[in-house]
């Protein structure tokens, strides 16, 4: 091979790898995969389902979403920004699966569905390993009851979260150890919340 026959060659190389370094960090249109990552959510959990904004870092498998919207037949999901880390099955078509979702002030609408009609189970596992919310709300609606604003989610730390959770896990596997049925988690739970709450305790 001639030298410049050589120069072009380490040129294409030099070029390539530059190519290969700005697509894992991310600096390349990202509308391709924002269509294809919407796609998937559609046909998982439902078509009204979307993505308006989207950036990925490939070479991290990290994702942001803005203004996310996941609907299906009895909820309906919103929030301003959210922070994805897929799983690598994710991206070759497998299970909706992430690593880790962090949600930033989301809105989670619910609602009964038709008497008599069951919902349709996801056609797909939906995995999520880790599940950060932060300044969260859930809203039930019934058309005859009303609007209901169930639980908000304060802006405290996410770790105080985590482990007040697990703590909880751990009472709730005391309780059904010691043969407390769902109904009667749920009634000491209650109980147990209202009466501290009247004196102050929480």
């Amino acid at each position: 091979m001639t030298r410049r026959g050589r120069s072009i060659l380490k040129a294409v190389l030099a070029l390539f790898v530059l190519a290969l370094v700005l697509v894992t960090l991310g600096y390349f249109p990202q509308d391709v995969v924002r269509r294809y990552v919407e796609q998937r959510i559609q046909t998982a959990l439902g078509p009204g389902s979307r993505i308006r904004r989207m950036h990925v870092v490939p070479g991290r498998l990290t994702t942001e979403a803005y203004d996310l919207v996941i609907e299906g037949p009895t909820y309906r999901l919103t929030a301003p920004r959210a922070r994805l880390m897929l799983a690598p099955g994710f991206l070759w078509g497998q299970a909706l699966s992430f690593r880790s979702v962090e949600i930033e002030r989301p809105i989670l609408e619910v609602w009964p569905g038709p008497p008599g009609k069951p919902t349709r189970p996801l056609d797909q596992p939906l995995v999520i390993r880790d599940l950060s919310v932060t300044d969260g709300s859930i809203v039930y609606r019934h058309a005859d009851q009303g609007t209901f604003v169930i639980r908000t989610l304060g802006d405290g730390s996410t770790a105080a979260h985590r482990a007040l959770r697990a703590e909880l896990v751990r009472w709730l596997g005391k309780a059904r150890r010691a043969g407390l049925d769902d109904d009667s988690i749920d009634a000491l739970f209650q109980v147990t919340f209202r009466s501290a709450s009247a004196e102050g305790v929480a």
